[in-house]
């Protein structure tokens, strides 16, 4: 077939970019990434670019993430949970990931790694067995979808709906990006895990608009629950939520994600995808217990500087005991440490 062309992507291909992406790759495959991560933690893009007779036949956006913590990689896509190669044949494909090695070793880095669902490749190794992706097709039907639900579940969402009847549950979209971030912060700490800056909302606010939605579930005017949506073609992507320990009573944090399925469809989602979950943990439990099913993500690495896989993540043993005593800083202490160290966790 030949007459392929790969080179570094710039800003005046975004337009191109967005429109090969709204039909054949997902929201993380989106340009706005590349600026957005460059603007909040200054790890160069690397999005090539494939082109045959001046049309686009292929992309593969990476992350620079140079860090003096875990050293330097390739990543598609950094502080995403998405990426790889989206090609229109396997020869496309084969050039893109010939070039990526290139860049890397160019780059010195020590390994590219790519996340994607159905990415496998001859020579690269695969990883499993850490997260698990959940999603499920919204019925249209309210009184079927509820039914769908285990039956505990179930009962808790009744219970959030009663309450919701009864003026003690609002819920609706908010601007407030700075309101969010003090609620996630608080549930990061929680859990043991730095909490990335404020100005990351609001890069990718700025470049993904109405197509990035914050959702908050209030009583009395105060933030039980709250998440961040991102929609893309036929699928609304649950990105960024907490869930604050007062909601339990009332079970809000149920009715936000009850409350989500019918909002998503009235913006034309059909797909409702609750991202990525480590396996053990209380937010891959809350999943389960809905009845999604989890299916296990693997993600392909080729090694190039290092022949040991790269384990950054908070289940590490190494990062378990800076875990503990991360639950224990004061929030003001977490939330000024926490963007010093998100950079390095892409």
């Amino acid at each position: 077939m030949s007459g392929i062309e790969i080179r570094l992507s710039t800003a005046d291909d975004a337009f191109a970019w967005d429109s090969y992406v709204a039909r054949a790759g997902s929201f993380f495959h989106r340009y706005g990434w590349a600026e957005a991560i460059h603007d909040t933690y200054g790890h160069e893009p690397v999005y090539l670019l494939a082109e045959r007779d001046g049309e686009v036949a292929g992309i593969l956006p990476l992350i620079d993430r140079r860090s003096s913590l875990f050293g330097r990689a390739l990543i598609s896509v950094g502080f995403t949970v998405g990426g790889g190669v989206v090609a229109e044949d396997d020869e496309t494909r084969a050039a893109l990931l010939t070039r990526a090695l290139a860049e890397a070793k160019a780059r010195s880095s020590e390994y590219i790694e790519l996340r994607s669902e159905d990415d496998s490749e001859e020579g690269w190794h695969e990883k499993e067995g850490i997260y698990d992706t959940f999603s499920v097709g919204i019925i249209e039907n309210e009184d079927e979808r509820l039914k769908s639900i285990r039956r505990k579940k179930r009962a808790d969402i009744r219970k959030a709906i009663d309450w919701a009847a009864e003026g003690e549950l609002t819920i609706q979209p908010s601007d407030d990006l700075k309101l969010f971030w003090k609620g996630y912060a608080i549930a990061q700490r929680d859990h043991g895990t730095p909490v990335f800056p404020h100005r990351w909302l609001e890069a990718q606010k700025s470049r993904f608009g109405d197509d990035m939605e914050l959702i908050f579930v209030e009583q009395a005017g105060e933030p039980l629950a709250g998440v961040i949506n991102y929609y893309h073609r036929d699928t609304v992507h649950l990105y960024s939520s907490f869930i604050s320990p007062g909601a339990r009573r009332s079970h809000a944090g149920d009715y936000l994600y009850w409350w989500m399925m019918g909002h998503a469809l009235t913006r034309g989602a059909r797909i409702f995808d609750l991202g990525r979950s480590k396996r053990g943990t209380g937010a891959h439990a809350y999943k389960t217990h809905w009845g999604f099913e989890p299916r296990a993500l693997s993600y392909m690495y080729k090694l190039m500087q290092t022949d040991e896989m790269p384990n950054v993540n908070p289940q590490n043993p190494k990062f378990a005991l800076m875990s503990k005593v991360w639950t224990r800083l004061p929030v003001p202490v977490a939330n000024r440490l926490g963007p010093m160290l998100a950079g390095h966790l892409a």
